[in-house]
């Protein structure tokens, strides 16, 4: 029997998403945690607290100041973040609450900075999955203006939107859900909705191979290809996505195209994907499936630039961009990869693992 892909709640459509399986995103949180470097978060401090509980802090960042509040009264605190935290760390947490283990889950500001709705999802469903049935889940958000437009920042992304706005994707996840001082609390986690967690293992990264059609690589539930081998997904609902996205485009240049199975195009001119090891986004022409166009820029990196091509692609040497995947994929054994396209965290690994610079034309 095949397992569905989503459930109608009254809070919309859930996704039927594994949890604790690390969202790939354009967008991480590792530069935007730096904030609680030297204070707790605003969050720990208007939950009432009942010592000899346990708590998992979803995306609770690298550092320790909400765990060392936490134990001076009596409470452990469990980071879960797959941006900021290593595979191991992470693997022994989701071993620790996974299939409600913890008596809350606390998600500081972390739905805010995630730019997808499955990105969001799944920080949510990691938070019913560890939470016991009787505990409760606490989010608060960054609204930053406030007016409901998200866009890139220095440090990655921001949401923009009003607490409340989060409420119907939280209630997809959760029976009870209400505001309260600030914070959204949630309680009666879906359990019926979310498949057993991996915790038997690390949190894995995604397999080096192209896509089933022969050319694209997909992240975080999107393919993305290179423009001249659109034709290979003639037939497919990605190409009528496609087809019909490229007629709201108007007039703009484009070499990458960036698909999603609910439908939304992204067109984008790479400036560098000839010429760069690892080619930058640039900027780009996001069509909705409801035919609004929005427009920005994103320094966002790219690996494995080969998957967007097949072999016969004459603009860069395929061979030599395979061999730069094997090589710094096999230096880089056991580093978190799901933050890798911030350029600063990209050029500290390569130096860090022996590459003497980002080289920007391909060997």
């Amino acid at each position: 029997m095949q397992s569905r892909l989503a459930y109608e709640t009254e809070g919309g459509l859930a996704l039927a998403l594994t949890p604790f399986t690390p969202p790939v995103q354009d967008y991480t949180s590792a530069e935007t945690c730096t904030a609680n470097q030297y204070r707790v978060p605003a969050l720990f401090n208007k939950v009432v607290w009942e010592t000899g509980t346990v708590n998992a802090d979803i995306g609770g960042g690298r550092f320790e100041n909400a765990t060392h509040f936490l134990a001076d009264l009596g409470i452990e605190n469990l980071v879960y973040d797959p941006f900021n935290r290593p595979p191991t760390h992470n693997a022994t947490v989701v071993r620790r609450v996974s299939g409600g283990r913890a008596h809350t889950v606390t998600l500081s500001n972390v739905l805010n900075v995630s730019n997808t709705a499955i990105g969001r999802a799944q920080a949510i469903v990691d938070a019913a999955d560890a939470l016991h049935k009787d505990g409760t889940a606490y989010f608060t958000v960054y609204e930053g203006d406030g007016s409901g437009v998200g866009r890139e920042t220095p440090k990655g992304w921001q949401e923009n939107r009003k607490l409340a706005t989060y409420v119907p994707e939280i209630l997809s996840y959760f029976e009870n859900v209400k505001i309260k001082r600030g914070v959204i609390m949630a309680k009666g986690p879906r359990k019926h909705l979310i498949p057993a967690a991996s915790a038997d293992k690390e949190p894995s990264v995604e397999p080096i191979s192209r896509s089933r059609y022969g050319v694209g690589k997909l992240i975080g539930g999107a393919l993305y290809l290179h423009r001249s081998y659109m034709p290979h997904l003639a037939g497919t609902a990605l190409w009528a996505a496609y087809d019909r996205a490229r007629r709201e485009l108007g007039d703009f240049d484009y070499n990458v195209v960036k698909i999603t199975t609910q439908g939304d195009v992204t067109f984008f001119a790479s400036p560098d994907f000839d010429t760069a090891h690892e080619p930058t986004a640039g900027e780009y022409r996001l069509v909705k499936a409801d035919g609004t166009v929005k427009k920005g820029r994103t320094a966002s990196l790219w690996h494995h630039k080969w998957l967007w091509v097949r072999d016969d692609y004459k603009g860069f040497d395929v061979d030599a961009s395979k061999r730069r995947s094997a090589e710094w994929t096999a230096r880089m054994t056991g580093v978190p990869r799901n933050n890798i396209g911030n350029p600063r965290v990209w050029a500290a690994l390569l130096a860090e693992h022996g590459f003497a610079s980002v080289t920007k034309k391909e060997a």
